[in-house]
């Protein structure tokens, strides 16, 4: 690069290469630039209009070119390359498709028409193709979000992963990791890939490592997940920072906490934290936090780096939030002095001020500014909140001013806060006021009157919370054929159902409005007039009820078709899941199938259906859990369907929609 020659060269490129009219000179020149990594030293600006046609050469040439170089500057040309490239798609070879995908990938998006295109060719010359343009293109197609390219170059992979080497089986885990990760796929990841990682573990350099513990996390994969351990274990002695936090996450997203690597990986991080990223802390301390894992000596130097750090620094918001939150997770073991919450406060308020914060990010950084506060004793808390009342005040007002973007989790956990923060009452103003959310499943919209919840911090059924949007999607796309998905009533149309905990009514509205007869029970009076109106303003035909669970709070109450519940097993309160267990038991008849959605914030185990509740409620009914590519996509890794149905009745069928309930069933 310091070569004059190179320089010259580079200097009379700059004068006459924009009068360029062959797509030769320019796949030529952008090639060399790529070679010589020259992408920030000169960008060369291209009259398209007086550009010939590019051909299946120059083109897919020039696309990778301008893929390497990072795209920037080179935007009207990439359009102008990508036009030329639908007339001489038939002309492409394996080699010019490839290039092209890599190109775009790296780019980070691509034409839709010419990526459909793409597609197609894809398809018809995949067996055409060899080890390394298979790698290539899956991996390219991935990170455009292409899962339909990725569905029919299943069976090629497979074909080839043996002959694969290493780099490309960790391209090939990775890329099919994000799309498993969707949930919408007719292949299984482990039947894949599974055998092939085990079988291969120790080949895998420390970037090959990481990035496969990666993939096994993404796709939610055990399988080959132990080898991988063991061979992280051998590499981490050399790994860098991100390679660490990569594996470091991996083992904390499958909750999988090895002691001998985790204690191995914080070790070398103490060792070598001045060379870690903001994103190698960040995703460190999360790692610790979520696996409850305590190293000491490297939590408190991982703590000193984001003070001493993040005034030397900008941090993006996201990674700024997700270290405060792990380090307040950590309590005392990292830090909880008023060092670290002044030195996040100096760095968030230019953030805050920009609106740099997500919805996500600002609720956790409040949780654990507020967590930390609680830390301290009385003296050194009124001397903090008197130093930082700038801050506290921007964090307040970005709040209050996102208040309608949190989800419900979201902006309980920030209401949480600003009430331990002491600034309950300058909340009361925005928590008060009725919000509207409109929500549409399939052909089905309703406007649905809603508050944050926790009015007064504590009412949490007036709001809409995620797993209640899923529970009625999922009633839009299958309530024409529930039999299908294992509820014994074959159509919602014309179904006895009783919900409970139906809060503000966006399940109880959408089955009424499918033609369900609908009893919606909750109870709390304030969420119970919400549902009214509710019900009224979107001309849904139902009766509400309010009900405290426990035994025989289902008296009275005929036995229904189907009992829904949105998020109503939350907390940790074993006596709520009794009583609910209890209602349960009491209000279903032989016939009835109960169907629970459970988002973020349900209780310990229930997604994976285990835990307390389910050991109380397998004593009555038997469950299963609804795949989760059935589940909107949005919703597939944060929430979970469970169907239960009670156990071993000989009550007729035909009697058990009807019958009121005895007073208490044995």
């Amino acid at each position: 690069p310091g070569d004059p020659r190179l320089q010259a060269v580079l200097a009379r490129a700059a004068e006459v290469l924009p009068r360029a009219t062959e797509p030769r000179q320019v796949s030529g020149a952008l090639w060399g630039l790529a070679k010589l990594a020259q992408g920030g030293s000169i960008s060369l600006k291209f009259d398209t209009s007086q550009l010939r046609q590019f051909n299946h050469i120059d083109g897919p040439v020039t696309i990778q070119s301008v893929g390497k170089l990072g795209g920037v500057g080179y935007k009207k040309l990439v359009k102008r390359v990508s036009q030329d490239m639908l007339l001489c798609l038939d002309q492409l070879q394996v080699q010019g498709l490839s290039q092209i995908v890599h190109g775009l990938s790296a780019i980070g998006s691509g034409d839709e028409a010419l990526l459909a295109a793409l597609g197609k060719q894809v398809k018809k010359k995949r067996w055409d193709m060899n080890e390394i343009e298979v790698a290539s293109i899956v991996h390219g197609m991935a990170k455009l979000n292409q899962g339909r390219v990725l569905t029919n170059m299943v069976e090629v992979v497979e074909y080839y992963l043996a002959s694969m080497s290493s780099q490309q089986v960790a391209n090939c885990v990775s890329a099919y990791a994000r799309h498993a990760s969707s949930g919408s796929t007719d292949w299984n990841y482990d039947d894949v890939f599974s055998k092939d990682i085990a079988k291969r573990s120790k080949d895998f350099n420390r970037q090959e490592t990481a990035t496969v513990c990666w993939s096994l996390a993404t796709a939610g994969s055990r399988s080959g997940f132990d080898e991988m351990r063991r061979r992280a274990r051998e590499l981490v002695g050399g790994m860098s920072g991100q390679e660490m936090s990569t594996v470091a996450w991996a083992l904390a997203t499958l909750g999988e906490n090895d002691e001998e690597l985790m204690t191995a990986i914080a070790n070398r991080a103490r060792k070598r934290c001045k060379r870690l990223s903001p994103l190698d802390i960040s995703e460190l301390l999360w790692s610790f936090a979520r696996l409850d894992v305590w190293p000491q000596k490297c939590c408190r130097k991982l703590g000193l780096a984001v003070v001493e750090r993040t005034s030397k620094e900008e941090w993006p918001a996201r990674q700024l939030a997700t270290a405060i939150w792990s380090l307040a997770k950590l309590g005392d073991v990292a830090t909880g002095t008023p060092l670290l919450v002044s030195a996040v406060a100096a760095a968030s308020l230019p953030l805050l001020a920009s609106e740099g914060f997500a919805p996500r990010d600002l609720s956790n950084m409040s949780w654990a500014v507020a967590t930390l506060f609680g830390m301290w004793d009385p003296e050194e808390k009124a001397r903090c909140e008197a130093s930082l009342g700038e801050f506290l005040e921007a964090l307040r007002s970005s709040g209050e001013a996102a208040i309608g973007q949190f989800n419900a989790q979201e902006c309980s956990k920030f209401l949480f806060a600003m009430s331990k923060l002491g600034m309950k009452d300058k909340m009361q103003e925005a928590v008060s006021q009725d919000r509207e959310q409109v929500c549409e499943f399939g052909d089905q919209k309703i406007r649905i009157l809603y508050r944050p919840p926790g009015r007064n911090l504590r009412h949490t059924g007036v709001a809409v919370w995620d797993a209640s949007l899923v529970l009625s999607e999922w009633l839009v796309t299958h309530g024409g054929a529930l039999g299908k998905q294992g509820v014994r009533r074959a159509k919602l149309a014309g179904a006895a159902v009783v919900e409970l905990g139906a809060g503000v009514g966006v399940v109880a509205v959408t089955a009424a409005k499918m033609g369900a007869k609908v009893l919606a029970t909750d109870g709390d009076q304030q969420a119970l007039d919400l549902l009214s109106r509710n019900a009224s303003r979107n001309e849904a035909e139902l009766k509400v009820k309010q009900l405290s669970w426990g035994p025989e709070a289902a008296v009275g109450i005929p036995a229904p078709d189907i009992v829904l519940g949105a998020g109503i097993v939350y907390g940790v309160s074993h006596e709520t899941w009794r009583n609910l267990v209890a209602t349960l038991r009491d209000l279903c008849g032989p016939h009835t199938t109960v169907i629970l959605a459970s988002g973020q914030g349900a209780a310990p185990g229930v997604h994976e259906s285990k835990g307390v509740f389910f050991d109380l409620a397998d004593q009555h009914f038997v469950h299963s859990r609804v795949p989760s590519g059935a589940l909107p996509e949005n919703h597939r890794k944060s929430c979970a369907i469970h169907l239960l149905h009670l156990k071993g009745s000989k009550r007729n069928a035909d009697e058990s929609a009807d019958e009121p309930r005895r007073k208490k069933r044995s």
